[in-house]
């Protein structure tokens, strides 16, 4: 799970007859030039995943000061460090760093009030239990027998299954921060049913909203398109309603893996053998190339398909300096089954992408 810094900027929060909505514009600006992947996730409350600034400063604590020292030449703010942003808001609230792996005991030590469901509070302190992690202990089964589905998406979050509460993130700011910058367009408006006008996004963030209420944040997701050497790197599912991190120019990402892409990208690989035209396992060698011409493609030992058509392999190492991870991916025609592009990783393929 993310550790993610949560700040708490009281501040910044419009309130009637005072105009600072512009302020916590360059506040999130600010924190976004910190750090590219910041979101504002309410009016007045940021979130900064903390594993990017930690590696470029030298470590968390002086990342941290770092941080620390950009609020405060904008406004007094509450600043709190944890895995997830419901226990790095709590955390936030109380103003407390939270050790690595220690997020647990954390967030099963918060009162059971944390969980913000008034139903949920009043019948748990009727039943002695004061505390998440207390809640947390109950069987789901129960819990969905007694509580409606709102209770039953906080009790995963108690349980550490989801890492935020539906009403933390308010879908309309990204929007709004976007209209004060002056980067977004006027929307096309369009006439309902009964003749009235009415702008198509709205209801469709209306939509997605009560979808998440119900099914948790992570149900609704938009696509992006990122930055990476292969397609299934690049691509990206966020939240609805989070704000997009700016897109980075600065990488050539030489070695990346050439078009067209695929138009499915499979979230789990599947396994694939291929082999030659003798049945021999076909590899790739430590200078990228195939030990034999692919002839024959076996998903998952099941069915057998002759490759018509093949391009490839593209060797990419990443990360050499650490433990290194060394893939090659390719792409292949297929009897019956269309175009796939495959990867190869420790002697083994896989298929990560169907072609239309």
């Amino acid at each position: 799970m993310t550790r993610w810094c949560v700040v708490l900027a009281d501040e910044l929060v419009p309130q009637r007859g005072r105009e600072i909505e512009h302020d916590f514009v360059a506040f999130v600006t600010a924190l976004t030039e910190f750090c590219p992947f910041t979101e504002a996730l309410r009016w007045g409350v940021v979130a900064v995943p903390m594993r990017g600034p930690s590696r470029f400063h030298g470590g968390e604590e002086s990342a941290l000061l770092a941080l620390r020292r950009l609020v405060e030449s904008f406004t007094p703010a509450r600043v709190g460090i944890a895995e997830g942003i419901f226990a790095a808001e709590a955390a936030a609230r109380r103003s407390c760093i939270v050790a690595d792996n220690e997020t647990e005991d954390f967030r099963r030590s918060l009162p059971v009030e944390e969980l913000a469901r008034r139903e949920l509070s009043s019948t748990a302190r009727r039943l002695g239990i004061s505390s998440v992690g207390q809640f947390a202990d109950l069987p789901a089964s129960k819990v969905a027998e007694r509580f409606s589905s709102d209770v039953v998406m906080a009790h995963r979050v108690a349980r550490g299954d989801l890492a935020e509460l539906p009403e933390q993130r308010d879908p309309r700011l990204a929007r709004r921060l976007g209209q004060l910058r002056g980067d977004e367009e006027p929307q096309e408006v369009q006439a309902s049913f009964f003749g009235d006008r009415a702008n198509r996004d709205e209801r469709a963030a209306a939509a997605a909203h009560r979808v998440g209420q119900r099914l948790g944040t992570a149900a609704v997701c938009t696509a992006q398109l990122g930055e990476g050497y292969s397609p299934v790197d690049r691509a990206r599912f966020l939240p609805w309603g989070t704000t997009p991190p700016a897109p980075l120019r600065i990488a050539p990402w030489p070695g990346r893996l050439p078009s067209p892409a695929p138009s499915l990208i499979l979230r789990h690989p599947v396994s694939v053998r291929v082999s030659g035209a003798r049945g021999e396992p076909v590899t790739v060698d430590s200078r990228g190339l195939l030990s034999s011409e692919p002839v024959w493609c076996d998903l998952d030992g099941r069915s057998r398909h002759q490759v018509l058509w093949w391009a490839g392999p593209w060797p990419l190492v990443e990360q050499w300096w650490r433990e290194g991870r060394r893939r090659a991916h390719a792409q292949v025609a297929v009897a019956d089954l269309g175009a796939l592009l495959l990867f190869a990783e420790r002697r083994s393929w896989w298929v990560a992408g169907i072609y239309d």
